[in-house]
């Protein structure tokens, strides 16, 4: 922006992420990406699988059920294999900047023509076809664009996912912090 460009944003939400981490996928990358293997592999898979879970309200409580799918939450190690179960898609975003904290990802690229458009839709079809890979999804009503520039006559630029308009935004909450397309 300083230079003069204008900066499209792509602010990313992944539908109940920590919820929809599949386990046969996790443990896979497990192995194959981090080379975990053996023992250790055997009691992350014990950790993850055949495990029950049940919800008790008011006295009332649910039938037993097992999961395939989901990190624990609230404990010390779900954090880390959801963090490690989203660690390869960066390698899907080849023409812009990203950040990725936890479950929230933006990606960013100066985008003053047409084809800086069309490199950055290309990016976040890259993403989506991630998330079908590794069985996760993008919740389209909660992902959005903002382009943060000085210019008065902006350049036109939108993006879809998976055929879903975007919506574009004035201001953002980045990490709790409210920014405006002036920044």
């Amino acid at each position: 922006m300083s230079s003069g460009n204008e900066v499209d944003c792509i602010y990313n939400d992944f539908s109940k992420a920590f919820d929809t981490v599949n386990h046969s996928v996790l443990i896979e990358k497990l192995h194959t990406l981090f080379g975990i293997h053996g023992c250790l592999l055997d009691w992350f898979a014990s950790y993850l699988t055949d495990r029950t879970q049940r919800v008790v309200i008011s006295g009332f409580v649910s039938s037993e059920i097992i999961p395939t799918s989901g990190v624990p939450q609230g404990s010390h190690l779900g954090p880390l294999l959801f963090i490690m179960f989203i660690d390869d898609i960066k390698h899907c975003i080849r023409n812009s900047e990203f950040e990725l904290y936890a479950d929230d990802l933006k990606i960013c690229k100066i985008v003053n023509n047409n084809t800086d458009q069309i490199q950055l839709q290309e990016d976040i079809d890259r993403i989506t076809e991630w998330c079908r890979q590794n069985k996760m999804s993008l919740n389209t009503n909660k992902c959005y664009h903002i382009k943060f520039s000085r210019k008065f006559n902006k350049y036109n630029s939108s993006y879809n996912i998976n055929g879903v308009d975007l919506a574009k935004v004035d201001e953002v909450k980045d990490l709790g912090i409210a920014i405006d397309t002036h920044m």
